[in-house]
């Protein structure tokens, strides 16, 4: 998330972050002119991807995006993130569930939600599930909801899906997911440790511009190492953790409920 996409490029360049290669599929989702679009590239990268102008690119105030490194056998339709109105939900891994489940494990999403689920993977069903709760307090549509609000209702949609998995006797997918709806970011990672950069870029004179204000959250991707003692260091967070980040890009650390 940013303040001035135009210039999130600059803020990402000096950060050296790539997925290493071979890359079999990635996607990304991004709020432009509030409408969440979602671009999927099935095509394989053995380069590796590079995440600074593949992130500015859509020049969007917030985007996801996921990169799969293995071919996990799904269908790259599938691939997270998904969408639903304003709403963007990437889980990564994220589990495919068989046609004869997907019936048991989609049944308490409301029919008008359920016409929307395009595929049957964890993802879906986590992001539809948190739509039906925000629907059931009348808040779907609700843009100005607090950052701490929308983390405990992504935190209890995500317990509905894994007691739901659970009991169709299905592994729930562990790692790590992140919702938006472009005001708030939410990022629950159960098992992947995750790493927090604060963006920044400079004006004419090479001082910190105080006006540019960025945070960039990733799951499972290794900083690079540096020697330079002014590129900025991520602040590391284990497994077990809730990021948040609100409209104005304060950020909060705390641990995940069990």
């Amino acid at each position: 998330m940013c303040n001035h996409p135009e210039r999130l490029g600059a803020a990402l360049g000096p950060l050296g972050l790539s997925v290493p290669g071979p890359i079999t599929r990635w996607a990304m989702a991004w709020v432009h002119g509030g409408e969440v679009l979602v671009a999927r590239t099935p095509r394989p990268a053995e380069a590796g991807l590079d995440l600074g102008p593949t992130l500015a690119d859509p020049r969007s105030d917030c985007v996801l995006l996921t990169a799969l490194s293995a071919d996990d056998g799904g269908d790259p339709d599938d691939q997270p993130p998904s969408r639903f109105r304003r709403w963007m939900l990437s889980e990564d891994p994220t589990l495919t569930v068989d046609a004869d489940r997907w019936p048991e494990l989609a049944a308490h999403i409301p029919e008008f939600l359920r016409r929307n689920l395009r595929g049957r993977t964890t993802a879906e069903l986590t992001l539809h599930t948190l739509v039906a709760l925000l629907h059931d307090q009348g808040r779907a549509d609700e843009l100005t909801i607090r950052v701490g609000e929308l983390a405990r209702v992504v935190i209890e949609a995500t317990a509905l899906v894994r007691g739901a998995l659970e009991r169709a006797g299905l592994p729930a997918p562990g790692g790590a997911v992140a919702v938006s709806n472009s005001r708030a970011l939410i990022v629950a990672s159960r098992d992947l440790p995750l790493a927090i950069h604060a963006l920044h870029v400079d004006n004419d004179r090479g001082q910190r511009d105080p006006s540019f204000r960025g945070v960039l959250v990733t799951a499972g991707l290794a900083p690079p190492a540096t020697h330079d003692p002014d590129r900025a260091v991520p602040e590391l967070v284990p497994a077990g953790s809730l990021v948040t980040v609100s409209r104005d890009l304060q950020l909060t650390i705390a641990a995940l409920p069990r």
